[in-house]
């Protein structure tokens, strides 16, 4: 019984153990947040995140999802931004532009007088977004994180390939092409964040919406 007692005493000593451990890490973390916190201010927000600094060239290469359709996707979104970090008004802005490159395709059946009944029809749409760029930074005092949110003003140029399909699988007459040359304005604000992993190469993230593509992620790269 003595034995069983002492065993007992010393399993709680180690769960006392163990719960001292867990209220000290949590104490820890808390005070370190209380340093983050505290050491956070906010004209850091009239500032360029850690990363950037102003004359920095901002390279974006990425692939977009969400593009909009209920075409398939032969070649998704490829996007390639770039920006110059220029202050105005002494706050952190960088301007720059955006093009890119989409393939989508669409199949279906319909009555065509040359080929009958159930033929296939083809429709290709190829997608080239050319825009102006204007994005402010928001600096939250994290090593090598920028933060920003973007606005993006262009054309989605679309080239557009339409025919039906022969017996054969190739390529018979045009298919609805006074579609062709079919532009979208393009408008759109989305949010985004770099986190570079050396001075020069990092990775991003965007959200927000604008066609061909309503989120992006892919290799940041700085200058």
């Amino acid at each position: 019984m003595e034995e069983m007692g002492k065993m007992k005493e010393m399993k709680e000593m180690k769960e006392t153990g163990k719960m001292r451990k867990m209220f000290g890490c949590a104490a820890v973390m808390f005070c370190l947040a209380n340093v983050s916190l505290s050491a956070w201010d906010a004209s850091y927000l009239l500032k360029y995140p850690e990363p950037i600094s102003a004359g920095n060239w901002l390279l974006d290469i990425g692939v977009g999802f969400g593009l909009g359709s209920n075409h398939s996707i032969i070649i998704p979104p490829l996007l390639f931004t770039f920006e110059y970090a220029l202050p105005i008004g002494g706050l952190p802005f960088s301007l720059g532009g955006l093009v890119g490159f989409a393939w989508s395709h669409w199949e279906g059946k319909s009555w065509y007088p040359t080929y009958g009944y159930n033929t296939t029809y083809i429709q290709d749409w190829f997608h080239i977004p050319v825009g102006f760029r204007i994005a402010y930074h928001f600096n939250w005092g994290v090593k090598n994180l920028d933060t920003y949110v973007t606005t993006t003003l262009g054309v989605d140029i679309m080239i557009y390939d339409g025919y039906y399909k022969k017996s054969d699988g190739s390529k018979g007459d045009s298919y609805d092409n006074n579609v062709s040359g079919f532009n979208w304005f393009m408008f759109g604000t989305h949010i985004g964040a770099r986190y570079y992993f050396t001075p020069v190469i990092g990775a991003f993230l965007e959200l927000g919406g604008y066609s061909p593509h309503y989120a992006a992620l892919g290799l940041a790269l700085k200058f």
